[in-house]
């Protein structure tokens, strides 16, 4: 059995980030699960097929030959709606 280890702290500057910045984290559904993922293994026409491009787009993404992860996660963040609360409020009532 392979060992367990905390890769990140589970604080509240942990959850913070990811909620003030969301697009940094976001990754095609499909991908959930895969530990090894990372954004090289997008490929840009079938990316834009499915999920389109953000609408602040100025090129194309289809024609590019890589898409970075801000790009895949604002993608995704505009499609799915993605508006995490960024107050404490918003988690802990």
């Amino acid at each position: 059995m392979s060992t367990v280890y905390l890769a990140k702290p589970h604080s509240m500057a942990w959850c913070l980030e990811c909620h003030r910045n969301p697009e940094n984290f976001l990754r095609p559904e499909e991908q959930v699960f895969n530990l090894d993922w990372k954004p090289d293994d997008v490929k840009p026409v079938e990316f834009v097929a499915r999920y389109g491009q953000p609408s602040d787009a100025g090129e194309d993404f289809s024609k590019k030959k890589q898409l970075t992860q801000t790009e895949i996660g604002q993608t995704l963040k505009e499609r799915w709606h993605i508006n995490p609360p960024t107050n404490c409020q918003g988690c802990h009532r």
